[in-house]
């Protein structure tokens, strides 16, 4: 029972020192050592940066067609309380996406009976919005009418705005004051839209 007892004793210490030795840097000189790379990280376009509140309120400004139309006469385009922009200005040929967890798309629903594309609004997504003062700027495409929604999360409140007539290469301007507080917003039009866009 000794012997047997010494010989798994031995046996144990000999497995350690053939291991301790395989792994040692010595071992491994000269000798090709596969190094397997690591991942890419993977960001998550809905993850807040730290500094950031995650309260997953959100706030929804929506252009849509008068009724007859497709499309919006006009495209949207939406600077924060820090100055970041999220959305298209067609007069500096330029698209923004700086605003974290917010997008900017056209949607719409086709006509289920007829397969016919129906009206497509323009929307404005934003999660988590820091509060303060938005700025919203309306560029029109085409002369013609919209309407203008604005919905938040926290106070359940919304603005839809009065049939609005846009020109081709018009800018209107509104001011949106957000508070997550449960103050919910308030939207100023402003005209004529300043000239100095962010």
């Amino acid at each position: 029972m000794v012997d047997k007892t010494n010989y798994l004793i031995s046996w144990f210490l000999l497995s350690i020192l053939l291991t301790a030795s395989w792994l040692s840097p010595a071992w491994c000189q000269g000798r090709q050592v596969p190094v397997l790379p690591l991942p890419a990280p993977v960001s998550n376009p809905l993850a807040s940066p730290p500094h950031e509140k995650t309260s997953n309120s959100w706030l929804v400004i929506a252009i849509h067609p008068r009724e007859g139309k497709l499309k919006p006469p006009g495209e949207l385009m939406l600077s924060d309380p820090r100055g970041w922009k999220i959305g298209k200005d067609p007069l500096l040929r330029k698209v923004y996406q700086e605003i974290p967890q917010a997008s900017y798309e056209f949607e719409g629903i086709d006509d289920d009976i007829t397969g016919e594309p129906g009206p497509q609004s323009g929307t404005i997504y934003i999660l988590n919005p820091l509060d303060g003062p938005y700025t919203l700027w309306v560029f029109g495409l085409e002369t013609g009418m919209y309407l203008l929604e604005i919905r938040e999360s926290v106070s359940d409140s919304k603005f839809i705005s009065s049939p609005q007539t846009i020109l081709q290469g018009d800018v209107h301007c509104y001011l949106i004051s957000y508070s997550s507080k449960g103050a919910g917003i308030e939207v100023t039009p402003t005209q004529p839209a300043p000239q100095n866009r962010p």
